[in-house]
């Protein structure tokens, strides 16, 4: 009874094998020149931001979007090559679709950030921002995080849900900025010679790095 039980195991994968195997075959092909014209489409994408002088920081965001669509083109391209209907597909897609969006509401809402950092510009990559007690050079702003580089060389990465969300202070925004400035003296010194030395120092012209802190 072992004997025949194999064998008709086998048979049934031999059968199995005939019938989807090339399915699988065309599958795996696919899957091999999607990705690499995935790759070819992103470098054409790269170039052409370049050229037209996109905003660094919607580059960025426009470059990973792409990345997570066309991947996901290529998932349901596969699928329907398998053999997968596509009233199924987009069945399957829809049920895992609300159940990744119960479990993922943190980067759902940290992409909604993102597309508001990029529609109301409170800052764009260079721009040096203090936000939530972390201040420096934005360095990147991706589709669920913004990246900064802080004066003593940290990378710090923040959900964009909690930075739109925030008081963000553009320090790059504007050129010239009051900075208040408490000085403590005794009273024996002499008056004119902290004018002489204070009055000159406090008319100096301080600009900021035009460049993110290296």
């Amino acid at each position: 009874m072992d004997k025949d039980f194999w064998l008709q195991l086998k048979e049934q994968l031999l059968t199995f094998l005939i019938e989807i195997g090339p399915e699988i075959i065309y599958a795996v092909v696919g899957f091999v020149i999607g990705v690499f014209l995935i790759r070819i489409l992103m470098n054409l994408l790269r170039r052409t931001l370049k050229r037209s002088h996109v905003e660094l920081s919607l580059k960025t965001f426009v470059e990973s979007l792409s990345v997570f669509l066309l991947y996901g083109l290529l998932i349901f391209i596969v699928g329907s090559i398998v053999g997968i209907k596509t009233t199924s597909f987009i069945a399957v897609f829809g049920a895992a679709g609300i159940a990744i969006a119960l479990a993922l509401q943190g980067s759902l809402a940290n992409f909604a950030g993102g597309v508001l950092i990029l529609v109301f510009k409170p800052f764009k990559v260079g721009d040096l921002i203090h936000v939530n007690n972390n201040t420096g050079y934005v360095q990147k702003i991706d589709i669920l995080y913004t990246r900064i580089k802080t004066f003593d060389g940290r990378m710090i990465t923040m959900p964009n849900g909690n930075v739109s969300n925030s008081d963000v202070d553009n320090r790059t925004m504007e050129p010239y900025r009051r900075i208040d400035l408490n000085l403590k003296f005794s009273f024996e010194t002499d008056i004119d010679t902290i004018r002489q030395i204070v009055i000159p120092v406090s008319y100096t012209h301080l600009t900021l790095p035009t460049t993110p802190y290296v």
